[in-house]
């Protein structure tokens, strides 16, 4: 069994990137309110809200290439538009210890079906059902075998690789349901 896991990510690249940004003077985390206040700056300065339709990959993209060259990080990010690249680029993010943003898309072209793709707990016994999603980012964290380790709003949990082939092609598209591609430049 193969384990490939993220860990200190953007703090590599750049000082301004580090933990301490998120910290107290000593070292203790920031209070909440902080917190929230950080978000509501970065929503509004980079990572805009697109109503009625959330967040799409290709506005990700732009945001985060606007963050980096304003703190002149040496990265750039682009929507991953094909997947036949999609496993290798999400692997060499995850060796560099680039964070890995990964889409549940939408249902497509039919929006209004509710399928979903599920997510799974470790068990003793194996991997078990805990959650589903559509519409969703998660952030990679592992890769073990066919088994992507991913963070969803804090939460641990498994998906299985070849489910989420089979959800992208039978009830999405690979232009939703993608990664973000981050190299150095």
């Amino acid at each position: 069994m193969r384990l490939r896991r993220g860990g200190r990510y953007l703090h590599r690249w750049h000082a301004d990137c580090r933990a301490a940004a998120l910290s107290g003077a000593d070292g203790e985390v920031i209070p909440q309110e902080w917190y929230e206040a950080l978000l509501q700056r970065l929503r509004r300065r980079y990572f805009p809200i697109l109503y009625p339709f959330g967040k799409d990959g290709v506005t990700l993209a732009m945001g985060m290439n606007r963050y980096f060259r304003k703190y002149g990080i040496p990265l750039r990010a682009r929507w991953n538009g094909g997947r036949r690249s999609l496993w290798s680029n999400l692997e060499r993010m995850l060796n560099e210890d680039i964070p890995v943003i990964l889409s549940i898309g939408p249902n497509f072209p039919l929006f209004w079906q509710k399928h979903k793709l599920t997510l799974y707990r470790r068990a003793p016994e194996g991997f078990r059902p805990a959650s589903a999603a559509n519409s969703h980012f998660l952030m990679v964290t592992g890769v073990e075998d066919k088994w992507l380790q991913v963070s969803s709003w804090g939460q641990a949990y498994y998906l299985d690789r070849d489910e989420y082939c089979d959800y992208v092609r039978r009830h999405s598209c690979w232009l939703f349901s993608n990664i973000l591609s981050v190299k150095r430049i």
